[in-house]
């Protein structure tokens, strides 16, 4: 699978900067642990400056929208300006030009994600909890007017309750489920009235998206699900995943899971008020959201538009789509499965 791929990602460098003598200095390597992308580290010789250290290249799903691979690229660099560490986007395409797929060409961050340190030291659990609210305060702190202006300069739009809503309508409607439908006309008629006032949301917030090194995070992973939202977005989101996701925690891990997420929401609740009732709603809604996403992921795969091989999401499996249906009818009263 690597060779095609090295030779498309080699002649789009040579194009892209115009260096014909470009060439990969090492083979490209499997990075494990996302769903969204494809994605490889490698190194370059004959390369400018920028590109000289290592790399990272993510290659999109085939069925991604385009615009998924600009919002990425947009909102890293956006988040670097205002002081959060992310890994610097250099290069990327919406066009499907590498195996016939979008890419982005990014630096590698340094360190290990906090997951992985998890794994070697479950008791690291006791402290990750208010780590984990730390970063992400500063995350919600970003200025967002001039993150939307630099945005909107790029055409990018980021994720937001109406938009949401609405391609959970175009994805319901595909699938045909009415038990789907009720789900969503439940969302729409308990959708929050009040809004809040608006943060730059990261949107899948989890320890495997946040590298680490010597006690600090280098770099805030996938950006992929940025949203302006009210910081509830997040952090219902953040809930979710650390108690109910598979997110390959190990069995060391998993009796220490509840009790994540509990120190997690009450440091943040120390720090920044949060409003119950729009919490539990962007629950139900992740919920819902990461069902539907699992159900058409199912439906892709027993059509053929997706390959045995390629990632999807962290709950298409039974386990994972159980757990999402439980939750929700337990929200909101109504089944899903």
């Amino acid at each position: 699978m690597s060779e095609p791929i090295a030779a498309d990602l080699v002649a789009q460098l040579r194009a892209a900067l115009r260096t014909p003598a470009l060439e990969l200095a090492t083979p490209l390597e499997r990075l494990h642990g996302g769903f969204g992308t494809v994605t490889f580290a490698f190194r370059l010789a004959g390369a400018p400056p920028a590109y000289s250290g290592p790399l990272v290249l993510r290659l999109f799903k085939a069925i991604s929208p385009p615009e998924r691979v600009l919002r990425e690229a947009s909102v890293q660099q956006a988040a670097i300006e205002a002081g959060i560490p992310a890994a610097r986007p250099l290069l990327h395409s919406a066009v499907p030009a590498i195996a016939g797929r979008a890419f982005l060409v990014m630096e590698r961050a340094t360190g290990a994600t906090l997951l992985a340190a998890l794994r070697r030291s479950p008791w690291a659990a006791l402290d990750l909890g208010a780590r984990l609210a730390r970063e992400q305060l500063r995350i919600h702190a970003v200025p967002v007017e001039p993150l939307a202006r630099r945005l909107r300069e790029a055409g990018v739009a980021l994720r937001d309750l109406r938009s949401l809503l609405a391609a959970l309508e175009e994805k319901v409607g595909s699938l045909g489920d009415a038990r789907l439908r009720r789900g969503l006309e439940w969302l729409r008629a308990d959708a929050v009235a009040r809004g809040g006032e608006i943060h730059l949301c990261h949107g899948d917030f989890h320890p495997g998206n946040l590298l680490a090194e010597r006690g600090r995070v280098t770099a805030v992973l996938d950006w992929t699900s940025a949203a302006l939202a009210e910081r509830e977005w997040d952090v219902a989101q953040t809930l979710l995943l650390l108690r109910s996701a598979p997110l390959r925690f190990g069995a060391a891990l998993g009796g220490l899971r509840r009790g994540l997420a509990h120190r997690y929401l009450a440091a943040y609740r120390a720090a920044a008020p949060l409003e119950d009732g729009r919490l539990h709603y962007y629950g139900m809604l992740h919920a819902f959201h990461a069902f539907v996403l699992a159900e058409q992921m199912r439906e892709h795969r027993a059509g053929g538009r997706v390959e045995p091989h390629e990632p999807g999401t962290a709950w298409e499996w039974p386990a994972g789509r159980h757990a999402l249906a439980k939750l929700f009818a337990r929200g909101s009263g109504i089944p899903l499965c």
